[in-house]
């Protein structure tokens, strides 16, 4: 009985947007701030047609791999810690709002660098953004607004 009383009161947490971490008999509710990340970062991918490779943002928002059309992993990273990114606009722990093409004035930028790429453009909930090379995973902080 107990077990159908909370699966009763997650359900009606859900329907209302709240959070609700279950861990066995225990019932919590989530910190703000990861509520806001849960509802940032659903799963998300973007599959790049020049080099046939998908890229998959896991649903913690923060890591992502690259998968050739074989289905072999290339490469997975956490963009925001390999680039050393700090917490900008009180936001914790950014989370990826955006992975698709890249803006051909960002990719111009990259070349005049000497960075020949392919690359993809990547961009957090805080605002920052930058662009990930495809071979590598590298990603390459451009900003933020």
């Amino acid at each position: 009985m107990g077990r159908m009383r909370k699966s009763v009161t997650a359900l009606m947490l859900l329907s209302t947007g709240g959070f609700m971490t279950v861990h066995g008999d225990d019932t919590k509710r989530e910190p703000p701030a990861r509520a806001e990340a849960r509802r940032a970062s659903n799963p998300r991918t973007f599959k790049d047609d020049r080099t046939g490779v998908l890229f998959y943002v896991e649903s913690d928002g923060q890591h992502v791999a690259a998968i050739n059309g074989g289905g072999t992993i290339l490469w997975h990273r956490d963009p925001f810690v390999d680039a050393g990114l700090k917490p900008y606009r009180r936001k914790e722990r950014p989370v990826i709002s955006y992975i698709g093409k890249a803006s051909d004035n960002n990719v111009e930028a990259m070349k005049a660098e000497g960075k020949k790429g392919p690359f993809i453009g990547l961009s957090y909930n805080s605002s920052q953004f930058g662009l990930l090379d495809v071979t590598t995973g590298e990603f390459t902080f451009l900003g933020q607004d």
